[in-house]
């Protein structure tokens, strides 16, 4: 998630939670966090494997990475990837309560809570059962972009994005240090620049994230970062009290990708280090009732990861709201230190 304005409205980038933020003028405005969820939430069924856990003949080349997979008409292509879970047996069983698990086969339809949406997902397959008696089960995505000689890159872009504005995102791509753009590509990353958020991922379209009021979809967002599928979406337009508006923060794909790294390398914002940071940080400030303060202080490790994603930003290509900068270097010395320490050890 990133980073709020305090003077102004909070941010419109998304990804999953269920909880809320709040300005100083106690106004909430919901807000969700992929990487929260994925985390912390109570019940978290899936662990996406890690390069660890692959075996010799375990998994192709586009598990968990996307791939491209050929010309779909003129002008676009079509990209695949397999993402690759490992469910415990027993929240398996909760999620398929009428299914043998001595009995497992690769048919497909197991239900599994797609961790972004918070829906049930019934399109999983099984893969395989472990030792321990967990179960890797599988589920493939595709998208369809604008044709290019190769897709090697972590950048991409929907069918009638203008090219200018894939450029400007590709600039701020630019912007930021080779070993995180490496990282991103290393770890199956695409950055896709589309429309909106639900012309990228038709599946949100309807959705009401959670924690946001009834009437809201992911249109009102202006970025959101899905694990799942390995997507960063960095929308042109967004939904904002009733009309269409550009999207002017050209910093929240940072911040999206400062959320990305966190996750893809292990939970970087729960290590000891940076928790003695951040813990010694906090400690040291003042009006803790102040909205930002009570944003990037959440409980069950989501004010940390959301600490990490901002001061990422800070430190490589610049905050998502200006007005944070001079809040974020003097209340987060020693935060900035250890995010500067582990940017420079990514590989």
């Amino acid at each position: 998630m990133a980073a709020p304005n305090v003077s102004a409205n909070f941010d419109q980038s998304a990804m999953i939670s269920d909880r809320t933020k709040t300005d100083d003028s106690n106004q909430s405005t919901p807000f969700f966090d992929v990487i929260a969820l994925w985390q912390n939430a109570p019940g978290r069924a899936v662990e996406q494997l890690k390069d660890s856990d692959k075996k010799i003949g375990d998994q192709s080349d586009s598990t968990n990475k996307w791939t491209a997979s050929g010309e779909v008409k003129p002008g676009v292509d079509r990209l695949t990837l397999t993402s690759q879970y490992r469910v415990s047996a027993s929240d398996f069983k909760k999620a398929n309560p009428d299914v043998d698990l001595e009995k497992l086969d690769t048919a497909g339809g197991f239900n599994l809570k797609h961790p972004t949406t918070g829906a049930t997902d019934s399109g999983w397959k099984f893969k395989a059962r472990e030792k321990d008696g967990s179960v890797k089960l599988t589920r493939d995505y595709r998208v369809d972009v604008a044709a290019q000689k190769e897709h090697g890159g972590v950048l991409e872009a929907m069918p009638g994005v203008p090219e200018s504005f894939t450029k400007q995102v590709q600039r701020k791509i630019d912007e930021m240090p080779p070993n995180v753009v490496a990282n991103l590509k290393k770890n199956g990353y695409k950055i896709i620049t589309a429309s909106t958020i639900p012309d990228a991922m038709p599946e949100l379209d309807k959705l009401t994230p959670r924690g946001w009021p009834a009437d809201s979809t992911f249109i009102n967002s202006d970025g959101t970062h899905d694990d799942v599928s390995k997507r960063i979406i960095a929308p042109m337009r967004f939904m904002h009290e009733g009309e269409m508006q550009p999207v002017m923060r050209d910093n929240v794909v940072t911040h999206q990708v400062g959320h990305a790294i966190d996750f893809a390398n292990g939970s970087l914002s729960a290590t000891p280090e940076f928790v003695d940071a951040y813990s010694k940080d906090m400690a040291a400030i003042g009006h803790k009732d102040s909205g930002i303060v009570k944003y990037l202080s959440q409980p069950d490790g989501v004010g940390r990861q959301e600490t990490f994603a901002a001061v990422f930003g800070l430190v490589t290509t610049g905050p998502e709201n200006e007005s944070d900068t001079k809040f974020l270097t003097q209340s987060f010395p020693n935060v900035m230190k250890v995010v500067k320490k582990q940017i420079e050890q990514l590989k």
